[in-house]
């Protein structure tokens, strides 16, 4: 799967960390879980979020355009990075990732809240 987001009329492609293979598989997900269809998949909310620092000793508080959600993570400051959110309105996020500390990374030029697909 390929997930992008647009900004500016550029398309920027999200990157895995340097250091997961191609063909890893997603945190959370596995060879049993069946493929998701489209319209199931366009529903999530994910999103280009900055991290801002720290929310006590295991999450963090991101940016994701124009206000703040804490997400369980360990990541430095200023990493763009995509988060999934439950609802639009949504104070807690899950940052994307392949597992703890290798989050699916966002170009820096890329601003928080942009809608990744």
């Amino acid at each position: 799967m390929l997930l992008a987001a647009e900004s500016g009329g550029r398309v920027r492609v999200m990157e895995p960390p340097d250091s997961v293979a191609p063909g890893t598989l997603v945190r959370g997900v596995g060879p049993e879980v069946p493929t998701v269809r489209y319209d199931a998949f366009a529903s999530v909310t994910l999103v280009v979020g900055r991290v801002v620092g720290p929310e006590g000793p295991d999450a963090v508080r991101i940016d994701v355009g124009g206000r703040e959600v804490r997400a369980r993570a360990a990541l430095p400051v200023g990493e763009n990075v995509v988060v999934r959110l439950d609802r639009d309105d949504a104070t807690e996020a899950e940052v994307v990732g392949f597992g703890p500390e290798l989050p699916l990374r966002a170009a820096k030029e890329t601003p928080p809240g942009t809608k990744v697909r």
